[in-house]
């Protein structure tokens, strides 16, 4: 009897695939510039099915060119990524907020006490959709959107934006899992598996958070984006020490990570890590 061969895991492959796309063994931005992709065929096809999912709204696309002439002004200008970045809201009002900021904080100005125009803000729950241009994985985290007025005060990403008080990576499931008991948890999962299920349709596998800190055996980090990464870190443990908070202790991994080298950003635009 011929032995079972075991299947790679998706984060086996990722590897594989990411091995052959740094030749110097660097992660580096270089790898943005003049690059075809598999994605460029089924991009329209996947956006018009993640549109289609009932009870969603698209509610936000970064194209990995960094700028949406649709939609941007047209002195808008923001660097290029290695991935396509989209945000789904789920309708329902549970998954909403309403409020209101001071016109000044928005549209700037100095405050005072009559100074007490205010502009209306919603605020949307859903899942943020990361699809790596350079090869056929996809990440997906809940996540949320903030417009105030006519902008857009906070945006989605599959990088973290969040974190607890010791400075440590919020655990997203367990914080969303609180925040929407029951049904309403279930539907951000349901909602993150039929985004999924469409990815797999275009042959695009998703990878978990835990399999996208998977290291690179042999392939080195990107030395501006460490020196960023410890930066923020630092920042984190002086504030949790600051509030009498032991601060998290972290693991920094020497190789890149799956996330480092799937889902990167051309420098001279900062990625929270």
């Amino acid at each position: 009897m011929e032995p079972k061969i075991q299947k790679p895991s998706p984060a086996e492959e990722a590897i594989r695939a990411v091995q052959s796309l740094y030749p110097e063994n660097i992660v580096s931005d270089s790898i943005l510039q003049d690059r075809e992709s598999y994605y460029d065929a089924i991009r329209g096809e996947i956006h018009a099915a993640l549109r289609a999912i009932p009870n969603t709204a698209l509610k936000y696309d970064r194209p990995p060119e960094g700028r949406n002439p649709a939609k941007d002004p047209a002195d808008w200008s923001e660097n290029p990524s290695s991935y396509d970045l989209l945000f789904l809201a789920l309708l329902d009002e549970e998954f909403q907020t309403e409020g209101e900021a001071f016109a000044w904080e928005i549209f700037g100005g100095d405050a005072s006490e009559e100074d007490t125009e205010t502009v209306p803000s919603i605020g949307w729950t859903g899942c943020a959709v990361g699809i790596s241009t350079l090869a056929p994985f996809a990440s997906i985290v809940f996540a949320e959107l903030e417009t105030v007025g006519d902008r857009l005060a906070s945006l989605p990403d599959i990088w973290p934006h969040t974190f607890d008080l010791d400075g440590s990576d919020r655990d997203l499931d367990g914080w969303y899992e609180n925040a929407f008991h029951g049904k309403g948890f279930q539907a951000l999962c349901a909602l993150r598996e039929t985004i999924a299920e469409i990815l797999r349709q275009h042959g695009i596998q998703v990878l978990s958070e835990p399999g996208l800190q998977e290291a690179v055996p042999g392939l080195n980090p990107d030395p501006e984006v460490r020196a960023r990464q410890k930066e923020m870190h630092d920042s984190l443990d002086q504030y949790a020490r600051e509030n009498n908070i032991i601060p998290a202790k972290r693991l920094i991994k020497k190789t890149a990570t799956l996330k480092e080298a799937l889902f990167l950003m051309a420098q001279g635009q900062s990625t929270d890590l």
